[in-house]
């Protein structure tokens, strides 16, 4: 596989939200505990590519907000319903990449922005992201996980599970069909790929906390194309059905007190 520059950013930030319950407990601490830090990470340039791109990105994650009186988010068990949302950009696909995108045209830069939610007992979690495109696709794409949940020394919990990929017929298009206008231009047959599930993988990561305010996280992850898109003449005739993701970082928790 061949690496492309880091000027082709790709983001991936997730701020998790533990459940909202009323304002009663911890009347004393800080008001405000979050977590900030950065780290790199490889991905694909694009869906199906074979060539991946490396970008920075943020580690984002609210732990504990409490408006006295109000509410309080975060700050109990780990057991329960959270949300949170979910962002990802997808690089550039441009037909001068590779030989087999000729005449297919460039996609834009995509902005995916949506929500997430899982659910979370005793050492099992369950999880469901979608996300809306804006710019190169304006589709809908998402994951279905399942991880196990392991602690097996102080300071480090590592979660790893099965993932299940689906996009609606407007993203597939974009990525794995082709119109009747660029079978006139690159030679493949019009191909008009339906939405639905289209890959299946597995996801881990480990966090493991330096002292009370260091963690460093490590992530990857593999999935393999299915359906319709890995039926596309595209992907058949160049590209890979195996998408391979890792990234490492480092953040800082900060507590805050917002009423003294």
């Amino acid at each position: 596989m061949m690496m492309s520059g880091v000027g082709r950013l790709a983001l991936v930030a997730m701020v998790g939200v533990a459940g909202v319950a009323p304002a009663m407990a911890q009347a004393d601490g800080p008001d405000l505990i979050f977590d900030l830090g950065a780290g790199m990470l490889v991905k694909p340039n694009f869906e199906g590519a074979s060539t991946v791109m490396i970008a920075p990105y943020p580690i984002v994650a609210l732990k504990y907000l409490r408006l006295p009186g109000l509410f309080t988010i975060g700050g109990g068990p780990d057991d329960g319903f959270s949300l949170y949302p979910s962002l990802n950009v997808v690089g550039t696909r441009k037909e001068t990449d590779a030989a087999y995108l000729n005449g297919l045209g460039t996609v834009d830069t995509t902005i995916e922005l949506g929500l997430g939610a899982s659910y979370q007992y005793s050492f099992v979690k369950g999880s469901i992201e979608v996300r809306r495109g804006f710019g190169g696709h304006e589709g809908f794409v998402g994951t279905l996980g399942l991880d196990v949940i392991a602690k097996p020394v102080d300071g480090l919990t590592i979660e790893a599970g099965p993932r299940l990929g689906f996009a609606d017929q407007s993203y597939m298009q974009t990525y794995f069909g082709v119109t009747a206008a660029q079978a006139g231009t690159s030679g493949y047959a019009a191909f008009s790929p339906d939405g639905g599930f289209k890959s299946v993988g597995v996801a881990a990561k480990a966090v493991y906390e330096l002292t009370p305010e260091w963690r460093l996280h490590f992530g990857a992850g593999y999935d393999r194309l299915i359906g319709d898109a890995a039926r596309s003449p595209v992907l058949k005739a160049g590209g890979s059905l195996d998408q391979f993701t890792a990234r490492a970082g480092i953040s800082y928790r900060f507590s805050v007190d917002l009423f003294q």
